[in-house]
């Protein structure tokens, strides 16, 4: 394989992960190189690092750039160079047929973006990643719970929403207003949902003329916690107090257990990296020496589809931070301090 292969930055939430057999006993050295913009992306591929390792293969990492055309010039590309597997992070999920086909013989795990058409799915072609719809359930029920307790049964909310096409943002967005429904709680929008990709610095973008006006909410319902971080630092710089609202987010990345700490982050949805990882890992060694991809691995074959394992997330509050995110924290993002303003002030507003 060329080093221009591979060496290249890491889209933070578009991969193409090759796994090869190592060649030795002992892991070999695992090619990276990435622009963590992504929080949850990073600490993904840091855990994809460990996983790999201990299972004996070697990584390199292809940066598609958020381009469909260079994700699947990869996969092509890797499938004619006879590499036995490959591991993916979906630009569009729109296009896995597509992906399948170009991937030739290769052993396919999609990881932690599903195919839109979960029909392509097969025995050599599989998906691990998030239960989606337990992590908005998890956020309706802490704030049906929350709001009940305030004998609050009508709520005004600002939606922020990942790309419109991806199942997660579907199905953490119907899960959350489903189970409010389901608890009793009418939820109306303040404002119209606002798509912010899962990006920090576009949430507070987008959020800031929202705010500007004094708009009167009840919440900010987050598909991710980066977006939940850019609306904390939103109402921080217009003066208004994150703790005087209820924020909630889903991923439980490092800064987002920070701002919980701080009590600027109501709750989260732990979804882990580590777990996935090693899932995806295992999954694929298993289809390497043909055995049945869900051998060994903890978590069943998801009722949806035979070829998917979902990974449940775990709510986090301040009250309850599961112990082994205290031993994920060193996975955050290098050089940024926990809780720390990321969202760059839009030059209009300085």
């Amino acid at each position: 394989m060329q080093e221009g292969d591979w060496a290249m930055p890491l889209y933070p939430s578009e991969l193409s992960v090759l796994a090869e057999p190592s060649e030795s006993e002992s892991a070999t050295p695992i090619f990276l190189s990435y622009n963590s913009r992504d929080e949850y992306i990073s600490k993904l591929e840091s855990a994809l690092k460990d996983a790999s390792r201990v299972a004996g293969y070697q990584l390199m990492v292809l940066d598609a750039q958020n381009y469909v055309n260079l994700q699947l010039a990869q996969v092509a590309g890797a499938s004619k160079r006879n590499e036995p597997a490959i591991l993916i992070n979906l630009v569009d999920p729109s296009t896995a047929s597509r992906v399948l086909e170009v991937a030739g013989n290769m052993k396919v795990v999609f990881l932690n973006r599903a195919p839109s058409d979960l029909s392509v799915l097969n025995e050599n072609a599989i998906y691990v990643g998030p239960d989606e719809r337990m992590a908005g359930q998890l956020q309706g029920e802490w704030l049906a719970d929350y709001f009940t307790k305030k004998n609050k049964n009508e709520i005004k909310y600002i939606l922020l929403k990942g790309p419109e096409n991806l199942a997660s943002t579907i199905q953490r967005t119907e899960a959350v207003l489903q189970t409010l429904s389901d608890r009793g709680i009418h939820a109306v929008e303040a404002t119209p949902p606002i798509v912010a990709n899962y990006d920090r610095q576009e949430a507070f973008e987008k959020l800031l003329p929202v705010l500007s006006p004094g708009l009167s909410f009840d919440a900010i319902i987050s598909n991710n916690d980066a977006m939940a971080l850019g609306a904390i630092e939103a109402l921080e710089f217009l003066d208004i107090d994150p703790k005087s609202t209820v924020i909630v987010g889903i991923d439980a990345i490092q800064p987002a257990i920070q701002a919980l700490r701080d009590g600027n982050l109501s709750m989260t949805a732990f979804q882990d990296a580590e777990v996935q990882s090693k899932t995806a890992i295992t999954a694929l060694s298993n289809m390497l020496a043909g055995k049945p991809f869900y051998e060994g691995i903890d978590y069943p074959v998801s009722k949806e589809n035979p070829y998917m394992i979902t990974i449940p997330f775990e709510l986090v509050t301040p009250h309850h931070i599961p112990q082994n995110l205290y031993f994920n924290d060193n996975h955050r993002i290098p050089g940024v301090p926990s809780g720390k303003t990321q969202a760059v002030i839009p030059r209009k507003y300085v």
